[in-house]
């Protein structure tokens, strides 16, 4: 995907797929060309998962590359690159009875504290990720014709997905090995805080910002994320390489959650 701001608008072109125009304000995305080969579910999958996280933080929304569970302790969302193993992780949560709140797009709004504003129902996992989950994926849609991720969508997901803005607690940057035996040759997850600049040089990576020429815009999301580091639990999660240990990861995420002191600034955990 590229992006380029014209007179009136922005330009966002999914090469060999679509493109879509978008207003200097974002109050507005319009298909502007899809090719013959883009199908109903990868155009909704490019407006809905890749277009609207890049509109929403033109609108000064801080929005990052992450994916959320809601837990008694508020939410903890998990960071991290394509592949890192986000979507299943939550998908994990999610079958052990805690709600997803968002797959690989985290929106926060900050009143007083920050919070994570609620996306869609359901998760986008790679078929092995479903099998190892126990999940029915026989007749899930595709998410679009170039990959072979199925949209996760289910009557329970549905009927108690959160509506209304959670506090966001903890945000988890995932690290994985691919050599499964786990990283670093550790055997079980492990969790660390990350200094003030790690975190913010975590976040600012994975923030959708589109206009990147505009001052305003970048200082503007420089000082949510600075703010966001202060206010909010930023830690690594190492993660050993495997669906078997995803049991051990819930497990040492929540015992991790009911350590932290809620009321403390992030310098004082």
């Amino acid at each position: 995907m590229w992006a380029a701001r014209q007179e009136h608008s922005f330009l966002l072109r999914y090469v060999g797929l679509a493109d879509f125009i978008v207003n200097l304000t974002g109050t507005e995305i319009a298909l502007a060309h899809s090719e013959a080969i883009s199908s109903r579910d990868t155009l909704g999958h490019l407006l809905l998962d890749q277009a609207l996280p890049m509109v929403l933080g033109l609108r000064g929304i801080l929005t990052l590359h992450a994916s959320a569970v809601v837990t008694p302790r508020g939410v903890c969302a998990f960071l991290g690159p394509t592949g890192a193993g986000k979507s299943t992780l939550a998908a994990s949560f999610f079958t052990a009875g805690y709600p997803a709140l968002g797959d690989d797009c985290l929106a926060i709004k900050e009143d007083d504290g920050f919070y994570a504003i609620p996306a869609y129902p359901g998760l986008r996992l790679w078929t092995d990720s479903a099998q190892a989950l126990s999940t029915d994926w026989s007749n899930a849609p595709a998410v679009a014709h170039y990959t072979s991720k199925r949209r996760i969508l289910n009557a329970p997901a549905v009927g108690y997905f959160p509506v209304q803005l959670e506090p966001l607690t903890v945000i988890y940057c995932l690290a994985r090995d691919a050599s499964g035996n786990g990283l670093n040759g550790l055997p079980e997850p492990a969790i660390e805080p990350l200094r003030p600049n790690e975190a913010f040089l975590q976040l600012l990576s994975a923030s959708f910002m589109l206009d990147i020429t505009d001052r305003s815009v970048l200082t503007r999301n420089l000082r949510s994320i600075e703010r966001l580091v202060k206010g909010v639990a930023v830690r690594r999660l190492r993660i050993p390489n495997g669906f078997s240990s995803l049991p051990k990861v819930r497990e040492a995420v929540l015992k991790d959650l009911g350590a932290l002191d809620l009321g403390a600034t992030f310098g004082q955990r």
